[in-house]
């Protein structure tokens, strides 16, 4: 630009100086007129219009040289302002490719700062358009260097769609960093609820009761539910890495790898609390089983020690009235039978080697029971028998006492009246006395038998 300039002066210097000579000329022009009645006139004239002719010609290469000149300049102003349009394009392309969307850190902040930086490209979109009309105008006018400056243009408008799919590819990446992101944090609860899962499944530190069994089962359904809950999540969250990969997200082979990682967790959690559950309903099971053995032994062997008990049959009231609870137990037994019964099967399905052995020995002593309880029937049997003798003796002893004391003591009749009605009552008393010791033979006979 600056040599075009010391060209343009030079040659305004050149004007300068050819003016001056330019006058001169006129004056000559001037002066052969006056000469037109001079012998020598047509030379003079010839002379002057040669140098007339010379000094238009010097004028027209004086204007072609200025007129290249002023292209010349144009053309540097046209070039200045290109390479400053296209170095600051190039300066934003270099802004616009870099890759810090990647890190999702302080994404608002990017995105925020990409906006004006996008706005700071659409507002000095008008100087392309000026450089365009500008360099379009020379064109118009046929400047030299047509060709240049067309290829200048295109290579100008190159570079701002250029500038502009960097702008908007990082703007779709920065998107596509918020998408991630969010996708991230959905991913990041779903873990977060894996480990805490993970820990609570793994621990085992519950009471082995009933209660506590329940309120674990209780427990590993509801992580059951919401395990349900998160495996939709997953589903959707699988879904979304798929679409990434569709469309070639940036970081779509990280997203693909970390939603397998987590499905791979999430699998075993589920498994884990599938065996969990079934477990803990084993162990349920076998809780209530031995529960409900330990309470049919502890019947058991409450009624054995009944059945062993050494009682003393002091009447037969007493023995009757053993009898009656021996009757209520045996009721008892035959409504419970079933029940233990059924603990026995349930032992039997169990498949426990221990529990096994607990229905075994149950088996044992329940037969155990049924057997004292035939031989306490027995046994109040025979003490029913032994007591029904004893009464049966008891009252003959009284009879004969009193019978005896009748016969011993009555006193001789005086008349005949009185005495036969002795002898009728002693008749009486002998029959009566037959009839008893046939009884009581009966009486001896079935306390032998």
């Amino acid at each position: 630009m600056s040599s075009v300039e010391a060209l343009i002066r030079k040659q305004e210097n050149f004007e300068e100086i050819c003016f001056t000579n330019f006058e001169k000329i006129q004056e000559i022009e001037m002066m052969a007129r006056d000469l037109k009645d001079h012998e020598d006139f047509e030379v003079i004239q010839s002379r002057c219009e040669e140098i007339c002719r010379r000094r238009d010609a010097l004028k027209e290469a004086n204007q072609r040289r200025k007129d290249i000149l002023q292209d010349a300049k144009a053309l540097q102003q046209l070039l200045l302002e290109m390479y400053e349009i296209t170095n600051w394009m190039s300066e934003k392309i270099r802004v616009a490719s870099d890759d810090s969307y990647k890190d999702l850190t302080n994404l608002l902040s990017k995105t925020q700062k990409h906006a004006a930086f996008e706005a700071e490209i659409l507002a000095n979109h008008s100087r392309v358009v000026d450089f365009t009309k500008q360099a379009e105008n020379l064109l118009e006018e046929k400047h030299f260097a047509s060709v240049e400056i067309q290829e200048h243009i295109q290579n100008l408008e190159n570079l701002w769609e250029d500038l502009m799919n960097a702008t908007n590819l990082k703007k779709e990446r920065l998107r596509d960093a918020y998408d991630a992101l969010q996708f991230k944090h959905k991913l990041d609860d779903i873990n977060y609820w894996l480990e805490e899962t993970e820990v609570q499944i793994e621990s085992e530190e519950y009471d082995p009761n009933v209660a506590a069994l329940l309120l674990e089962i209780n427990k590993i359904q509801e992580m059951g539910k919401e395990a349900e809950e998160y495996s939709q999540n997953l589903r959707l969250l699988s879904d979304i890495a798929e679409e990434f990969q569709q469309r070639n997200h940036f970081s779509k082979d990280e997203i693909i790898s970390q939603v397998k990682k987590t499905t791979q967790r999430y699998r075993h959690i589920e498994d884990t609390l599938q065996k969990k559950e079934s477990k803990l309903h084993e162990s349920l099971l076998l809780t209530r089983l031995d529960n409900d053995i330990s309470d049919e032994m502890c019947w058991i062997e409450e009624n054995v020690k009944i059945c062993e008990a050494d009682h003393r049959y002091n009447d037969l009231m007493s023995v009757q009235a053993l009898q009656k609870k021996l009757q209520a137990l045996e009721t008892e037994i035959a409504s419970r039978e079933p029940l233990i019964l059924s603990v026995m099967e349930r032992g039997q399905r169990s498949n426990n080697d221990a529990s096994a052995l607990k229905v075994h020995h149950l088996e044992e002593r329940f037969q155990y029971l049924k057997d004292a309880i035939s031989l306490r029937r027995l046994r109040l049997a025979d003490a029913l028998e032994a007591q029904k003798y004893y009464f049966e003796a008891t009252q003959a002893e009284m009879w004969m006492k009193e019978k005896l004391s009748q016969v011993v003591g009555a006193d001789a009749e005086r008349d005949i009246y009185s005495v036969q009605i002795q002898v009728r009552r002693g008749n009486v008393s002998r029959l009566n006395l037959d009839l008893f010791v046939k009884g009581t033979e009966v009486a001896f006979k079935l306390r032998d038998v």
